[in-house]
């Protein structure tokens, strides 16, 4: 650690200045996403102060260590949210039906179909 105590290297997670920092942060990725993102900078402050809680035994060396760790918490969890839209858009969770034999596409079937 380098010298200095260490509450004024870590910042207090639930201050003030550490939501609106992460709050602007926040901010800038959202502006990076797609017009209409469902997910809202508050949100996505909350969520990373969730995970933050979640994770207290993590020994954060400086201030922009913090941040830095926050703001890739914060990507990761858009990353993850992206997935799980695309996975509902998808079809996630659809019921499968198979095809019956004769409507199955394959290799030789194709040979009596004429091109144009």
């Amino acid at each position: 650690m380098i010298n200095g105590d260490k509450e004024t290297l870590r910042p207090s997670i639930g201050s003030p200045a550490v939501y609106d920092h992460l709050g602007n942060v926040a901010g800038g990725y959202l502006r990076g996403e797609r017009p209409g993102h469902t997910l809202q900078a508050t949100a996505l402050v909350n969520e990373v102060f969730l995970r933050l809680m979640q994770n207290q035994e993590i020994q954060y060396s400086s201030r922009e260590h913090f941040y830095t760790f926050a703001a890739k918490l914060m990507r990761r969890i858009l990353v993850d949210f992206a997935r799980q839209e695309n996975s509902q858009k998808r079809g996630n969770g659809a019921q499968r039906i198979a095809l019956a034999p004769e409507l199955a596409w394959g290799g030789s079937s194709l040979a009596g179909i004429s091109r144009p």
